[in-house]
């Protein structure tokens, strides 16, 4: 991490700030080019080297830092609630919009209890009890 800030000093251009390395962190995260232990490690690097944090009182500090983790904890909740939906994006969907070798329920007009599609007595559905 000091390296990046020692590339900014060499361009003649402000190093970028702490919330924005650690936004950095995150996204890398969530593209999967970092561990949660290794985001977390360089998260807590990166506001123990800041210039910016040497005066704030550890609290503060450590409630930035938890505002971090929550930020790769809610990806983790999000990529578990998708792969429990089959919304990953490693599934092969079908012209129907289905996962391959799943089936798609449609149900017509008379299927519905009170939605009959002509005024003749429905058939009565196998899906009913």
């Amino acid at each position: 991490m000091s390296e990046t800030i020692q590339s900014y000093s060499i361009n003649n251009e402000l190093p970028p700030s702490t919330p924005q390395l650690c936004m950095g962190i995150v996204r890398d995260y969530e593209k999967q080019g970092l561990s949660k232990v290794a985001a977390v490690k360089s998260i807590l690097a990166t506001f123990s080297e800041s210039a910016e944090y040497k005066h704030t009182p550890p609290d503060q500090i450590e409630a930035a830092v938890d505002t971090y983790i929550a930020m790769l904890d809610q990806h983790d909740n999000t990529q578990s609630h998708a792969a429990v939906r089959g919304e990953t994006s490693g599934g092969s969907n079908n012209a129907c919009g289905t996962n391959e070798g799943e089936q798609q329920l449609v149900l017509a007009p008379s299927d519905v209890p009170g939605w009959a599609s002509s005024p003749e007595p429905a058939e009565p559905s196998p899906f009913k009890p």
